[in-house]
């Protein structure tokens, strides 16, 4: 009973707190509620003034802003008014500095021409017809003539040729491949402050001036004043001091004849003969010659080929510097067709040259050919690249004249062999000594000649032996093969024509030993010539043993009489008179043909010391053998109380003698 009392009396203190708080949240929200409707008053209240302060103040923004744009359209009149007035007065407000040029102020300059190209559009634009117009215009284009003016004597002024010792250093480059590690050089054509002024005049004019030819000038001025001068100057110079060109190989000639003093003969250089050669000189044997005196203008035609490369690359980056870059192809062409038409006719010259030399079978004209052929064609491909934006008979001009010099030099090559062939001098020109003939000589050094163009003679060539031109680089080799065999058929089957114009077999076969001996000696050393022979014929090297071991014997059976003395006999004990005569009569008879032998083979000649000391060699081994086994048996026998009549040689006197063939100086 107690514990539902407790309970209740918790329930009405709990109702009490309860009751207490609601009373108090209801004098809150009533406060609250007061306090809202007064700041909806205060809130009406101010957007009423607000509304009141709108009515009064917008008239007044609205007329401010009316105000204040009139106020901009007259500053913005007086402002056009005063440009417009200052374009009515321009031309003679400029016109003093406009008067006095460009000159060292070509900015400034600018600045003043601006003002008046602007003047002369706003004049275009709105009075076309007014005497203002004419007045501005006649102002600006008097100086944009000015200007062009300026233009064009900074650069006649600053374009002159290239030195010719910066020239020689390009090629000095060229010739070195580069190889050396020596700054490469360059060629500078103006300096870098004209070159600014030239670029700034030349970009404004160009763009502003409607029938400016400021691009054509430019062209012009470095065409006649500079680049084409300087390739003039070059070859002109380069033909004067022609003598200081590199040049090939002097051509040696074997010795004629055997030193009185030296018994290992050393071959003899050809002389040096004055004037023109004659027609009976074929490879220009009679005298020791440069290149460009084998053919007039070679050296200075094939240096001239990298100098003009080299100036026209140097032309193309300054005007890459100067000239708007639409305009380069139209300037470029302009600028290089005259040096390159000089650079042909001076081709042209040098070709009538070889052609008129050809035609005088002076066929060493083919070495400087290919020289020619073999650096156009090198240079071709950077030829190309430069000139392939141009028109095509620009760059053609190239292709074509290697073109012709090929073809001359296949003309000229393939008339060689028919000269050779036909060759009429049999008898003329025939070495009394049986010495290397100057045809085989000139031959076999114009083939070391031509070797140092190998490539360049091989393509020649491609046709004739159906080759790949332009892949089969081994064909190219065979090709220049095959071409030296047709020249030593020819060669071969006209020595032996020669050879039978001699009187003595013998002579006749020391002739051709010397000269197929020469052939095979050249052809070995120089390994580049052995290696393309044998591409075209492999056993070379047996044919030309073949053929000297073949005159060998020939030259041997030349003897056949001598040693017919040194016959045996059948002989006693007691010799009978008539064995005795026999051994007198082979004895004396020895005697007689050997002298003889002895004169005449001293008259001949072998240059070759290893040919000379093999023939000696041999004669020592047959004829010297055969007397000393005859010596030894017969000088013993009592078939003459007078034997110094009979005996005249010992053997080693015999062997003696026989090392002294070929010695035109030994006693």
């Amino acid at each position: 009973m107690e514990a539902l009392l407790n309970r209740k009396r918790d329930i009405e203190n709990r109702l009490e707190k309860d009751e207490a708080r609601i009373r108090q949240l209801s004098e809150t929200l009533d406060r609250s509620a007061k306090l809202t409707d007064e700041m909806v008053g205060i809130l009406d209240s101010f957007q009423g003034r607000l509304l009141k302060l709108d009515k009064t103040i917008l008239p007044v923004y609205q007329k401010t802003k009316q105000l204040t744009l009139l106020q901009e359209n007259v500053d913005h009149t007086l402002t056009a008014l005063e440009r417009v007035i200052g374009f009515h007065h321009i031309a003679d407000e400029v016109e003093p500095k406009l008067n006095e040029g460009p000159t060292g102020n070509i900015d400034g300059y600018l600045k003043l021409l601006e003002k008046l190209r602007v003047a002369v559009d706003f004049f275009k634009h709105n009075n076309p017809t007014s005497m203002e117009l004419s007045h501005v215009n006649t102002s600006f284009d008097r100086g944009i003539e000015l200007l062009e003016k300026e233009f064009r004597d900074l650069l006649r002024r600053h374009s002159l040729q290239v030195q010719f010792s910066d020239l020689e250093k390009v090629i000095k480059q060229d010739e070195d491949g580069g190889k050396h590690t020596e700054p490469k050089p360059t060629i500078q054509h103006l300096p870098d402050n004209v070159v600014k002024d030239l670029n700034t005049i030349a970009k404004y004019v160009i763009n502003v001036g409607e029938k400016s030819d400021i691009s054509s000038e430019y062209a012009q001025i470095r065409s006649n004043n500079a680049l084409g001068r300087t390739l003039k100057l070059y070859m002109e110079v380069g033909v004067a001091k022609k003598q200081s060109f590199p040049t090939f190989l002097q051509k040696p000639s074997p010795a004629k004849k055997q030193s009185a003093k030296r018994k290992e003969a050393m071959p003899a250089r050809s002389k040096i003969v004055q004037g023109k050669l004659s027609t009976t000189s074929l490879l220009a044997g009679e005298k020791t010659v440069g290149s460009d005196e084998q053919l007039e203008g070679c050296s200075v035609l094939v240096r001239s080929t990298v100098v003009l490369l080299r100036l026209l690359q140097t032309e193309w980056e300054l005007m890459e510097h100067v000239i708007p870059t639409k305009h380069h192809v139209y300037v470029f062409g302009i600028l290089v067709n005259d040096p390159i038409k000089y650079f042909m006719h001076r081709g042209d010259v040098v070709l009538q040259n070889a052609q008129r030399q050809l035609l005088r079978h002076e066929y060493i004209t083919i070495v400087p050919l290919l020289r020619i052929i073999k650096q156009i064609q090198r240079l071709i491909p950077d030829y190309g690249q430069l000139l392939s934006p141009l028109s095509g008979d620009i760059y053609s001009k190239f292709p074509n004249l290697v073109g012709s010099f090929e073809k001359l030099a296949l003309k000229g090559m393939e008339e060689y062999i028919v000269y050779i062939r036909g060759d009429s001098e049999k008898y003329s020109n025939l070495p009394k000594d049986g010495t290397v003939h100057e045809l085989t000589s000139n031959t076999m050094w114009f083939f070391e000649q031509m070797l140092e163009f190998p490539d360049s003679a091989g393509r020649l060539h491609m046709s004739q032996d159906r080759y790949n031109v332009h892949e089969d680089e081994e064909g190219r080799r065979k090709a220049v093969g095959s071409y030296i065999v047709r020249v030593l058929d020819a060669l071969t089957l006209n020595l032996e024509n020669k050879s039978r114009t001699y009187e003595s077999t013998v002579l006749a076969a020391v002739f051709l030993m010397n000269n197929y001996y020469f052939i095979q000696q050249t052809y070995e050393r120089n390994t580049i010539m052995l290696e393309l022979v044998q591409l075209a014929l492999t056993d070379i090297v047996d044919n030309y043993k073949t053929l000297i071991d073949n005159q060998l014997r020939a030259y041997q059976r030349g003897f056949t009489k001598l040693v017919q003395h040194l016959g045996h006999e059948n002989i006693t004990s007691q010799l009978s008179k008539q064995q005795r005569q026999k051994l007198k009569d082979r004895f004396k008879g020895f005697n007689t043909d050997f002298e003889e032998l002895f004169r005449v083979q001293q008259q001949y000649s072998i240059p070759n010391p290893e040919l000379r000391r093999k023939l000696r060699n041999e004669n020592i081994t047959f004829i010297g053998g055969l007397y000393s086994e005859f010596y030894q048996k017969y000088a013993t026998t009592d078939f003459t109380k007078n034997k110094d009549k009979y005996v005249k040689f010992t053997p080693e006197e015999v062997e003696a003698k026989l090392n002294k063939f070929f010695d035109q100086g030994a006693p």
